[in-house]
């Protein structure tokens, strides 16, 4: 019985039986509950119930009970949700170095123990490149020899860059670029060098 006095709901179940589609169209199923009120539908077939579940917003958590191996790892790389528990309810929140979050719509992000300072930390990305050696290759427009010169440089077959003297490819050769640049050793800088003096 709901005491709306007093802010109070008992533990309640709400039984749809086989009725999936009340089940689904249920004011009750189309957010998060924060209460002891549980809607129940009857399944027969477990890859229903991963249909719906993937027809809906990814959940804080899963849970399922069985003893069936086979089940388990269904469940586990079929349902996507923030985290998950089988054969036992809200005990994940409590292992300290469990990640705990959601995924999409029940959340981003998760924390506890080292996770709590990898999620509340910024991992700023700093790249910094010599003032030498921009070399004239970077930009288009690409010669045949431009393509054997990142080929190398990049430890690729040249045959796989498509860059032509009428071919801007902007967007590939700052992705080449990049590449590059996380690569520019001591070596690397020499035999470029030697290609472009050639």
């Amino acid at each position: 019985m709901v005491v709306v006095n007093r802010s109070y709901v008992p533990p309640t179940i709400i039984n749809f039986r086989t009725d999936k589609q009340r089940f689904s169209a249920a004011k009750v199923m189309q957010m998060e509950i924060f209460g002891p009120i549980i809607p129940v539908c009857y399944y027969n077939d477990f890859s229903e119930c991963v249909d719906f579940v993937k027809s809906r917003p990814s959940p804080l958590a899963a849970y399922l009970f069985s003893s069936d191996p086979t089940l388990k790892e269904a469940f586990k790389h079929n349902i996507h949700s923030g985290s998950q528990a089988i054969n036992d309810t809200m005990v994940q929140l409590s292992v300290e170095d469990l990640p705990f979050g959601g995924t999409g719509a029940s959340g981003f992000g998760a924390y506890h123990g080292k996770h709590s300072f990898d999620c509340f930390s910024h991992k700023k990305s700093v790249l910094s490149r010599p003032t030498v050696l921009d070399a004239p290759q970077r930009y288009p427009p690409y010669s045949s020899m431009d393509a054997k010169v990142l080929g190398v440089i990049l430890n690729a077959k040249a045959s796989s860059v498509t860059l032509s003297p009428d071919n801007n490819g902007s967007s590939q050769a700052s992705l080449l670029w990049g590449k590059m640049s996380s690569m520019m050793t001591t070596k690397n800088v020499v035999v470029f060098i030697v290609l472009v003096l050639a």
